[in-house]
Formats: C-alpha cells, structure tokens, sequence
C-alpha cells in the first residue's frame, strides 16, 4: 500500500467528522471575492472547535469546579460574538497584550483612558511609553521616522521638505503657521524669529528628547484640552530629557542585538 493510500485511509474518518461539525457553524454570504471562501471555512473550524473545548470544560471533564450547564452552539456563537467585538487589547486582561505596539491597539487615543502609549513614572508624572517612542522611530512600512537623534541626514530632509501651505496650528507650539513638514504631513513652525538662529519648533519636533512635551503630543497622546495646553518650562523639559535618554540607549541596545 503506498504511503498515500494509507494517510487517506487513516484519516478519512476525521474529515467527515469535521464536515459534519462545521453544518451547524458555517458563514455563508455571497461575494466576488473569492478568498473569502477559505477565510470563512478556517474561522468555522475555529469556532466549532473553540465550542467543542467549551462543552468539555462545560462538562466538569477538564476540571469539576467549571461544570456549569454548557450553551446551545447558537447561543455560545452569539456570546463570543458579543465579547469579541466589545473586547479591547489596550484593557491588558490577555498575557501578551502589552507587548502589541500602540499603533496595533489602536490608531487613536480615547481622551481619559488608559493607554500603552504613555506610562506613570516614579514621579507619578505620565510620559511616552518605549511601545509609543518606537512607533515614531521606526515606523512601520514606507513611513520615514520623525525622530532624528543621531540621524541628521534624516533631520535634513525633513527640514528641507518644509513648504509653506495653509494656516494651521503648529505641532509644537499650538501657535498658527503655513509651514508643514512634507514628511511627516504635519505643521510645525519653521522659526520663531527673522533670523536662522531662531530655528525651534522644527528642530524641536523632531528631537527625541522632546517628544511627548509638543502641543499635539499632549493633546492626542495624554488627552490635555487643546485650551489647557502650556509650554513646558525648564523644568519639565529636563525631565522629560532624562526619561527618553532612557528609551533611546534602550532603542540602541535593541538595534544591537539586532544586529
């Protein structure tokens, strides 16, 4: 009997059984497009199988403290349905939540949550989580990073890139300015004076010390009112230095190891 025959004879069996599970599980809809098909055939088998470790845990099988009186398939459907949708990875109930980078948990902050993209410090003072100083440093597909430390190649084409467009509010400072960074698509004053020597906003954007102190980095990022912004003073902006140092020697031992 060749080795073929043999596997099929074995395992016939189980793929019948598995047809026959998946007649009270399958999601069907109409649709051109034709790999639907086998997504909705993978995500039935993960249901039916999903319920099927449910009714032994149901059972009291697995362990006599759980037995409860198991859900209908309908109603255990429904159910997941519910808590997979309401569900949320930013809550961190699951092991390995918090190691997903902010930008997969969520594109954008809800004002008065609790977010991987910030952390409490020991000073009870919050500032940018490594998850979130990561997403702007090494920002996924062909998105070039916004912050340049140690890159002043980087730093060149981004000021380089700075056009005067329409009026809108600086991403530094809050003040309005027709200048924007064409790289990162975001306005940001060129300069605070007449003269060269007066470059800030543009250079301080870009900075990885400061990040987490600019205007729309306290408003999108720690939830602060765009009417109850201030500048950081000495201070703070000291602070702030001390605690990215901290994310940037880490960033470089991870590009290390890397390496």
């Amino acid at each position: 009997m060749n080795e073929a025959r043999e596997t099929y004879l074995k395992n016939y069996s189980a793929v019948d059984k598995i047809d026959q599970m998946l007649l009270g599980w399958d999601l069907s809809y109409k649709t051109w497009k034709w790999w639907h098909a086998p997504t909705r055939h993978a995500k039935a088998i993960a249901m039916s199988m999903a319920y099927s470790l449910y009714l032994h845990c149901a059972e009291g099988t697995v362990d006599p403290e759980w037995k409860v009186t198991p859900l209908s398939g309908p109603k255990f459907r429904q159910k997941m349905s519910l808590q997979m949708v309401q569900y949320r990875s930013s809550d961190l109930r699951y092991p390995g939540d918090d190691k997903l980078r902010n930008t997969t948990q969520k594109n954008k902050r809800k004002r008065g949550s609790i977010e991987v993209g910030v952390i409490e410090c020991e000073d009870h003072v919050k500032r940018i989580s490594y998850s979130q100083y990561l997403d702007e440093k090494q920002p996924r597909g062909a998105k070039k990073a916004r912050l340049c430390a140690g890159n002043m190649t980087l730093l060149k084409e981004h000021l380089n890139s700075m056009k005067r467009v329409h009026l809108a509010s600086c991403q530094m400072c809050g003040k309005k300015t027709y200048m924007e960074c064409q790289i990162c698509k975001k306005h940001v004053c060129f300069k605070s004076g007449k003269n060269m020597t007066s470059l800030s906003c543009s250079i301080d954007f870009h900075d990885d010390l400061m990040y987490g102190l600019g205007f729309m980095d306290r408003v999108e990022l720690f939830g602060v009112k765009k009417s109850q912004f201030k500048k950081a003073n000495a201070a703070e902006v000291k602070k702030n230095k001390i605690h990215m140092k901290k994310w940037m020697r880490k960033y470089e031992k991870d590009m290390g190891d890397t390496d």
